[in-house]
């Protein structure tokens, strides 16, 4: 769910053999993203359609994988692309989000903020807690504040 340019799909295919012949759908909202990942035979199938409204029946994929995306919407809509994921999912939900506040301002293309590019909300551990999800961190833990240091021309 929301696929890009196919990232995942070609991680996993290059790292993970036993994924070489499984059957990968990409979903996005922007064409772009869609047509890029056909060009380059990132996903076996590709939809176009918004992840909070999955047009795939109940149960149809093992494994969804939303990777940082649910930061893109509003709490509300990223409870309904949940909602969405576990209904079209039968074995694992995979999401990953900052477990930060991290301000992102829209990126632009042909002078036109880009569609779901800036960072609307934040998701805490405990919240996904809370409805049952098994949280594991990745990435690197901030335990200080951010500090400026200024280097001495010259140096």
């Amino acid at each position: 769910m929301g696929c890009g340019i196919g990232k995942w799909a070609t991680i996993v295919r290059c790292l993970v053999p036993n994924f070489k012949n499984v059957n990968m759908v990409g979903l996005d909202i922007l064409k772009e993203n869609l047509f890029f990942c056909k060009k380059y035979g990132a996903y076996d199938d590709l939809v176009l359609a918004d992840g909070r409204y999955q047009p795939f029946k109940e149960g149809a994929f093992n494994v969804s994988l939303a990777s940082e995306i649910i930061e893109h919407l509003h709490k509300r809509e990223g409870l309904l692309l949940l909602e969405e994921l576990q209904r079209i999912t039968t074995m694992k939900v995979v999401v990953t989000t900052p477990n930060l506040w991290m301000q992102q301002h829209p990126l632009y293309e042909n002078g036109k903020p880009a569609a779901y590019s800036r960072h609307l909300s934040k998701w805490a551990p405990s919240e996904f807690r809370a409805m049952k999800y098994h949280v594991h961190g990745i990435g690197f833990k901030l335990t200080l504040p951010p500090q400026v240091w200024l280097i001495p021309s010259g140096f």
